[in-house]
């Protein structure tokens, strides 16, 4: 037998309202409260950041103590790593905002990031390759490897371009070797090159080429010093072949723009900042360090293209103001509060099915309309 019951033809207005004012709060209840949600790594990407800027403060010492004073007009955080637009040791044009922001110790965290994307683990052997032009990110990745505990062969460029590591007495070979020196860090550079135009500082003058050479014999390290761009490749393989010991070498990472690790202009294009897992379309007939370790299936981190690099990771661009550790999505993500999203909907059906199904709302208002004089139309 079938039932008899009242309903209405359509849903009431004042039940659609309702239900659109609840869902409207719903909506602007899980947008206005998203959770921070740590991301992977935490933990190591908090201890490398904090050792950068351990580092930082021993070069900011070292920098103090030859007597070149801090600028603050050009480096605004007072870290001491922001070089001179120009001098005898500069080889090549510069960004003075992009140098600002890699004087950030979160970008230890994202070096930390990377080489766990890439795969590595305790104890693995990487190949570096350091620029003068960038003192800040070598400082970065040696925080990183000094924390997962890796063993890195590191190849450096002495010369830096605008803003670098281009003071005299204050070069990254001598940072490298002060933090040596002071306990910092066990690793230095197994050899280097003079960098610059060609990885031989063509166009630099004598006195400033000179320097750079005095330099790394101080260091009492091998100078790299080639006629060709594929000579330089294959010095820079057979260094970093002599060092691995036939251990294998799980990534490869780059910081800066140096001819022979990243190739000519014409090369620079392919790789991307950050990690790149396999060799880049259309890179394979160009010759460079980037490229044989990728044609070797080894991951490429590349350090290049600053901005695109913070904009990433949530770190400061230009960077104005002094960075707390911590600070960067490269930390935490904000994420949607899944409890709260599911109880939001939840509540949503609910009352769907309640007022819509059940005839709840009907029900309060045909209640009304009797007590009114009036009678709700029937409908079996």
């Amino acid at each position: 037998m079938k039932g008899i019951y009242w309903r209405p033809k359509n849903v009431s207005r004042n039940v659609l309202l309702l239900i659109a004012l609840m869902s409207i709060g719903g909506v602007a209840a899980v947008e206005l409260l998203q959770v921070k949600v740590k991301q992977d790594y935490y933990g190591p990407k908090k201890r490398a950041a904090k050792l950068m800027e351990t580092g930082m403060e021993h070069l900011r010492n070292l920098r103090q103590s030859i007597g070149v004073p801090l600028d603050f007009e050009n480096d605004p955080t007072g870290s001491g790593m922001i070089g001179s637009p120009m001098s005898v040791l500069t080889s090549n044009t510069g960004y003075l905002e992009s140098k600002q922001a890699t004087v950030n110790p979160n970008f230890a965290a994202v070096a930390v990031h990377l080489l766990k994307k890439a795969g590595v683990q305790e104890g693995d052997v990487i190949a570096v390759g350091f620029s003068g032009s960038f003192p800040a990110l070598n400082l970065a990745v040696l925080c990183a490897a000094e924390t997962l505990k890796l063993n890195p062969i590191i190849i450096s460029s002495a010369a830096a371009s605008e803003w670098g590591a281009n003071i005299s007495g204050f070069t990254w070979l001598e940072m490298e070797g002060y933090l040596q020196k002071v306990g910092f860090t066990k690793f230095g550079s197994s050899a280097a090159s003079m960098g610059g135009h060609g990885d031989r500082g063509l166009g630099m003058s004598k006195e400033g080429k000179e320097i750079l050479r005095k330099t790394i014999e101080a260091r009492n390290i091998p100078l790299l010093n080639h006629r060709q761009i594929e000579e330089g490749i294959e010095q820079r393989q057979a260094v970093y072949e002599k060092m691995a010991q036939e251990r294998p070498i799980k990534a490869y990472v780059n910081v800066g723009g140096g001819v022979i690790s990243v190739g000519t202009s014409a090369a620079r294009r392919f790789f991307r900042p950050g990690l790149n897992r396999r060799l880049p379309p259309g890179a394979s007939e160009m010759e460079s360090m980037m490229v044989r370790f990728a044609r070797a299936d080894v991951p490429v981190i590349h350090f290049t293209k600053i901005k695109s690099l913070c904009d990433k990771y949530g770190l400061l661009y230009p960077l104005t103001a002094k960075p707390q550790v911590g600070q960067g999505n490269i930390f935490y993500n904000v994420e949607y509060n899944l409890y709260l999203t599911g109880a939001v909907l939840f509540v949503l059906l609910l009352c769907l099915w309640l007022l819509v199904r059940l005839n709840l709302g009907h029900r309060f208002a045909a209640r009304s309309s009797r007590r009114g004089g009036e009678v709700p139309e029937p409908m079996v």
